[in-house]
């Protein structure tokens, strides 16, 4: 392949409270993105560029973006073939939901909620996608019982095997995603050989099926439907559960009140919403409702949105920036996760939380919201 020559950065013109890239591109919503050298100016600014910049594909367009101090800021690096600047910038405009506020909604959220109130001030502008829904189903299709870098290599390993090389950026091959026509004619034991083991069914069937049903317009098409309607539809898919069909619904089919439901968003509407959900023992599709309910009881219609960054604050790379007694108040409550855990293993009885320890936690979140 041959290396890419990267065009001009241009302005996005977005406020910093409303989007930072570095952070929405890597919170694990999405795994196409790759950071690569950072520093040097950008666009018509003089500033000396700490973050880095990420690289992925939009589309079949080579796009670097890069967070500055008083803006994000864009390039295209196999521009003028893949369009002009406007379009990427509508493009981009489109991606990240730049039409939505974010800052309303979570001045409304931390009215409600005293930990997203000490927690939006520290990851600002982390906001969500809106991505294609085929790239979006067939990643989170490979996210169950993994981590966000394994899924990350997983998917890497897919685009280079299927998908159209572009060119070469520092190094690195760019594809494009994998047409449904592509995935729906690959060997599942090639699939295994890449590392996707009892995955590899999930994708092959269920492009199988989507190809059937359509292709991708039809995954398109649940974008006009009712959030209840469209996850019965992606349900129907090999592989596809309730958590997959809500991350599929949130991040690409314009469904914001979805809250994809695993054992860490269940833990926090056990500590924030309803302690009575720590009895339940497996994520059925009863608790999935339940706490998607609770969400959206706090958080309105966004409630998607609010978990998102509450799922975010969970995460090494961003708990790291929380005041401390947040911090230590969230480190308790997953070590007594953690006993739990081991007491039910051990087959004891589950030692009920004090109530002086839990009016502690209590008082530290309130404090920090007062301060």
């Amino acid at each position: 392949m041959s290396r890419l020559i990267a065009g001009s950065w241009h302005r996005l013109k977005v406020n910093p409270a409303e989007l930072r890239v570095t952070d929405t591109l890597q919170n694990g919503q999405c795994f196409g993105w790759v950071p690569v050298e950072a520093g040097g100016p950008a666009a018509d600014t003089d500033d000396d560029i700490s973050s880095p910049e990420l690289v992925g594909v939009l589309g079949e367009c080579v796009i670097g973006l890069r967070d500055i101090s008083d803006d994000v800021c864009f390039r295209c690096y196999n521009a003028p073939r893949k369009g002009n600047t406007a379009k990427l910038r509508a493009a981009l405009v489109d991606y990240f939901q730049l039409g939505t506020k974010l800052v309303p909604l979570q001045t409304a959220w931390a009215a409600g909620d005293s930990r997203l109130a000490s927690i939006t001030p520290c990851i600002p502008g982390l906001r969500v996608l809106r991505q294609d829904p085929t790239e979006c189903l067939f990643s989170f299709l490979c996210s169950s019982n993994n981590n966000i870098s394994r899924i990350t290599q997983m998917l890497g390993r897919l685009r280079s095997k299927y998908g159209t090389p572009l060119g070469v950026v520092s190094g690195l091959p760019m594809f494009t995603f994998p047409t449904l026509d592509t995935l729906a004619a690959v060997d599942e034991a090639e699939l295994r050989a890449l590392g996707f083991g009892y995955r590899a069914p999930f994708v092959v069937k269920s492009a199988q099926r989507i190809k059937a049903l359509g292709g991708s317009a039809w995954l398109e098409s649940l974008r006009s439907m009712d959030t209840e309607a469209a996850r019965t539809e992606l349900c129907s898919l090999h592989g596809v559960g309730r958590k997959v069909a809500d991350c599929v619904a949130v991040f690409s089919l314009d469904s914001p009140e979805c809250v994809p439901c695993d054992t860490h968003v269940w833990r926090i509407a056990c500590r924030d919403m309803d302690p009575t959900l720590i009895h339940v023992k497996s994520l059925t599709p009863a608790v999935h409702t339940r706490v998607n309910e609770l969400f959206v009881q706090r958080f309105g219609v966004y409630a998607g949105w609010a978990h998102s960054l509450l799922f975010a604050a969970e995460l090494p790379q961003f708990s790291s920036r929380l005041p401390k007694p947040l911090r230590d108040e969230m480190e308790a409550f997953r070590d007594e996760g953690r006993r739990a855990k081991a007491e039910r293993k051990r087959g004891a009885p589950k030692a009920p939380t004090s109530n002086a320890r839990a009016k502690k936690s209590r008082e530290q979140v309130a404090n920090l919201k007062r301060s």
